[in-house]
């Protein structure tokens, strides 16, 4: 699921599961990085970032009913 999904000139994209993603800071103006939602860590210029996959999996569990796509559609006032 996308993270910012009202972000609509940041697209999310895909990627297999056995992917590397490498970034490499260039312009660190109050660069952040933030993972779990919860944890910040301020970015200097030149600081690399890998994104991996986990080890282990995890479940995420929603209640009966969920549907994804009608919360955005809510959210966003779509339609």
């Amino acid at each position: 699921m996308p993270i910012s999904p009202h972000t609509l000139s940041n697209r999310p994209i895909t990627v297999t599961s056995d992917s590397v993603c490498d970034v490499m800071i260039v312009n660190a103006d109050d660069a952040q990085i933030s993972y779990d939602g919860q944890h910040q860590q301020a970015l200097k210029v030149d600081d690399k970032i890998r994104v991996t996959r986990a080890k282990q999996d995890i479940t995420l569990i929603h209640p009966s009913g969920y549907c994804y796509f009608d919360m955005l559609r809510n959210k966003l006032n779509w339609g």
